[in-house]
């Protein structure tokens, strides 16, 4: 929002055997030199992260897409 306040809201389902969806929303200053016609980010996730057998670590797999409604991206240069 180009250094000015945003209003977020996030989303997520997370099942007991590690498959998740989630989905998250953002104003944005859709005038920008990358990107402009929106004012919304809407982004959304979906994926498995479990821990590794009897470890301290685990792993997350997942897609994510980045979602401007009617926005179109330029390259200023």
């Amino acid at each position: 929002t180009m250094r000015e306040p945003a209003v977020e809201g996030e989303f997520k389902f997370i099942h007991q055997s590690g498959f998740y969806l989630k989905t998250w929303a953002s104003n944005v200053d859709g005038t920008g030199n990358f990107l402009s016609n929106t004012s919304l980010e809407w982004d959304f996730y979906i994926g498995l992260q479990q821990k590794i057998a009897n470890t301290p670590f685990s792993y997350d797999i997942g897609f994510q897409y980045y979602w401007y409604p009617g926005g179109e991206s330029h390259d200023p240069h």
